[in-house]
């Protein structure tokens, strides 16, 4: 991964430039290490007339075709691997950032010389037309698996957005997002709205499949603490704890209800008193034939960073791997314990924190965090670089940003108080002039954000 130089020459004396470097190349190492196509060729093995899948095996003949269906921000890559190793009779990729159209399945001449994996381009964070027309589509295939198929649904980060069968009209669905998104809600509970405004997540695909008596087999790269895989792209094919009148609480806790469409407001109200049937729940037949491995996570990257702080010569500690809150609180605790370790020590987190937008400003919640940490280790020898492992931080083309002891005195040159750009929601523009935003574009995969710290 190649990073802009200034990231690194921006750091006021040599020891603060290793310093910076060393961050980056854990970063590096992060996204290396979460490459979602490793993660399904780790997974799934086909050998001897068997799939074995996380331990498990089925018996090939016993299919009568294996079909595909991946979407979320990793599904290119995941679905590529997987093709590689077993024959797929017909797919559907649906992605944010397709690097082709369609691409032709390996081995086909042996069954089908016109099988194709058919790859859709989808919308991320918002919904709109598009994953309307993608739900249409997934459920589509899965309407043509009959009994004796097998289904595998590859699911990653940014699902909930890419796959979508409203229950309201798209424009209130829309508007709902925005306001969840605007309120500072985590992503638990983002989805657990989400799931009752939609006929295809919380479980409403394994249901589509279950009615056709087809096998799944979903191999999911969690983006959520905890690993739940019923909130990784709002759960499609698991089993939902959640109800409607959760989803009205959330609402209301995030200070949301007044402001949502009266059509969302209407459905989650008639859901709540019982008139719109629940999302499916746990101990639910339409399941029996659903099989849910997580195949990579946040844990996955931590130990990716740790390993190479400790190659890098530092004593490495991963502090958590489920961080939550307010972004510019996290930057602050951490910042204070960065002053307290230690030198030649890295600390790890990952998670991914939460933006209450209380300003017109541009940012992120990586970039918030290191906003809010810059000054509280002015003058002192720490490093703070923080990126989201998609490569993208809130409605920016950053990852994430990078500040160190001399980032305060930089920005006093150029006229910039922190505190007035964090107040308004501001860290793009702050870190942009700086030279010290964390840009690499779409990486393919998502396992929420890394934070890396470095005591000097």
């Amino acid at each position: 991964m190649n990073f802009p130089k200034s990231l690194v020459s921006n750091g006021a004396s040599p020891q603060e430039r290793k310093a910076r470097s060393d961050a980056l190349s854990i970063l590096a190492a992060v996204v290396q290490a979460a490459e979602p196509g490793a993660a399904v060729r780790k997974a799934v093995e086909a050998r001897g007339g068997k799939i074995r899948v996380s331990g498990g095996a089925l018996e090939i003949s016993k299919f009568r075709a294996i079909k595909l269906l991946a979407f979320g921000k990793a599904a290119e890559p995941m679905a590529s691997a997987l093709v590689e190793i077993v024959e797929i009779d017909e797919g559907l990729v649906i992605t944010n950032a397709p690097t082709r159209h369609e691409f032709p399945i390996p081995h086909s001449e042996i069954r089908n010389l016109q099988s194709t994996i058919y790859i859709l381009q989808s919308s991320h964070p918002v919904p709109d037309e598009s994953s309307v027309r993608a739900g249409e589509e997934a459920m589509a295939l899965v309407r043509r698996c009959k009994k004796d198929d097998l289904l595998f649904v590859l699911i990653s980060g940014g699902g909930s957005a890419m796959l979508e069968a409203p229950a309201v009209p798209l424009a209130n669905l829309k508007a709902t997002t925005r306001l969840l998104l605007a309120s500072g809600c985590g992503i638990k509970e983002m989805n657990a709205v989400r799931k009752h405004l939609s006929k295809i997540k919380g479980g409403g695909l394994a249901a589509a499949a279950a009615a056709r008596g087809c096998t799944v087999i979903s191999l999911i790269i969690s983006d959520v603490i905890g690993d739940s895989v019923d909130a990784i792209a709002s759960g499609p094919t698991a089993p939902d704890p959640t109800t409607f009148c959760d989803a009205v609480r959330i609402a209301k806790a995030r200070d949301v209800w007044s402001k949502l469409p009266a059509a969302v407001k209407g459905h989650l109200s008639n859901g709540a008193q019982g008139k719109i049937p629940e999302t499916p729940k746990p101990c639910d037949k339409i399941f029996d034939n659903v099989h849910n491995f997580v195949i990579a996570g946040n844990h996955t990257a931590c130990e990716a960073a740790a390993a190479k702080a400790k190659e890098l010569g530092y004593s490495a500690h991963i502090l958590t791997t489920e961080l939550s809150g307010e972004a510019r609180e996290a930057g602050a605790i951490l910042a204070k314990a960065a002053l307290k370790a230690k030198t030649r020590t890295a600390i790890i987190c990952g998670g991914e924190t939460t933006v209450t937008l209380r300003g017109a400003g541009k940012g992120g919640r990586n970039q918030e965090t290191v906003l809010a940490a810059a000054p509280i280790i002015a003058g002192k020898n720490v490093v703070f670089a923080s990126m989201g492992t998609d490569g993208i931080d809130g409605p920016t083309d950053a990852a994430g940003a990078i500040a160190d002891g001399s980032t305060m005195r930089r920005a006093a040159k150029l006229g910039m108080a922190p505190e007035k750009f964090l107040k308004n929601n501001d860290s793009y523009n702050f870190f942009a002039p700086l030279g010290d935003l964390i840009i690499t574009g779409p990486t393919g995969t998502n396992v929420m954000d890394i934070l890396v710290l470095i005591r000097f």
